[in-house]
């Protein structure tokens, strides 16, 4: 497949450049290279596990500071039942206790609370975890999460049943690109 669109690509940019002069001819060259590299690069940059009826996609979490002992974990969950299900629990290596977090704002103040129940995903519906909103909670470190690391987590579901799953650790001030949300 990667042969044929190489070869497709190679006769465009012969076909549309002909009379082109050489700069202009290279950039459109190099422009088609770049392309093709980047959309064969995609899809190996959207992390995605699938339980039952239950997808995951793109679980991330942010670099930890030194001495800073807890983290949050983000990630997108899609229920293709009709019937809801529920995250009833997530345990992570080198973490102590691994929780599900409610985050909401309570006479203007913001509150964070462990969901004792977990999180509904609703039947046909999706739920996203993230900066902001509700989360995951990774308490007690046993080290600093590190750029480029990968945190192993099982996460438990009421009818799905239990998935490993690998959060992709970003630079601190990083997130995710808007490519993992494409579903």
């Amino acid at each position: 497949m990667i042969i044929f669109i190489a070869k497709k690509t190679k006769s465009l940019v012969s076909k549309y450049t002909t009379y082109a002069k050489y700069p202009v001819k290279k950039i459109i060259t190099n422009f088609m290279w770049a392309f093709l590299f980047s959309c064969i690069a995609l899809p190996a940059t959207a992390q995605q596990y699938k339980v039952g009826d239950i997808e995951i996609l793109n679980p991330w979490t942010r670099a930890t500071p030194k001495g800073i002992k807890v983290g949050n974990g983000y990630l997108y969950i899609i229920n293709h039942s009709n019937t809801p299900d529920r995250l009833i629990s997530v345990s992570t290596e080198g973490v102590q206790t691994t929780e599900i977090h409610s985050m909401a704002v309570v006479n203007d103040i913001m509150k964070m609370e462990h969901m004792h129940n977990g999180i509904e995903i609703p039947g046909n519906g999706e739920i996203t975890l993230k900066p902001g909103g509700n989360h995951i909670m990774f308490i007690g470190l046993s080290q600093p999460f590190e750029p480029g690391d990968k945190i192993s987590a099982k996460l438990m579901f009421e009818k799905a049943g239990t998935i490993k799953i690998d959060f992709s650790v970003n630079a601190i001030d990083g997130s995710p690109s808007k490519s993992a949300h494409a579903h």
